[in-house]
């Protein structure tokens, strides 16, 4: 709702209240605006934890935008097959 919300109002939407945001983009987001930050911050007073940390999350990151590309291309696959099925019905 808060997603509606923030439309209606002409707002940018905030990084997790869009409708339709697959949980693979969820993730990203949550990656990208809540844990990097954080884990930034936390390396500036722990650098050997950041050291550990980051790359890690940077991986998780990578892996998480593959999952996303395969569902999107799965998607697109499952698409074309039912608008060529629906052709062969007519």
């Amino acid at each position: 709702m808060q997603g509606d919300k923030e439309k209606s109002l002409g707002l940018p939407y905030s990084p997790f209240s869009e409708r339709g945001l697959s949980l693979e983009q969820m993730q990203i987001n949550f990656t990208d605006f809540v844990v990097l930050p954080l884990l930034r911050a936390v390396e500036r007073t722990l650098p050997e934890l950041g050291k550990e940390c980051i790359p890690q999350l940077l991986e998780n990151r990578a892996n998480w935008i593959s999952l996303k590309e395969l569902v999107e291309e799965a998607e697109a696959e499952a698409a074309a097959i039912a608008q060529a099925e629906s052709h062969i019905s007519c």
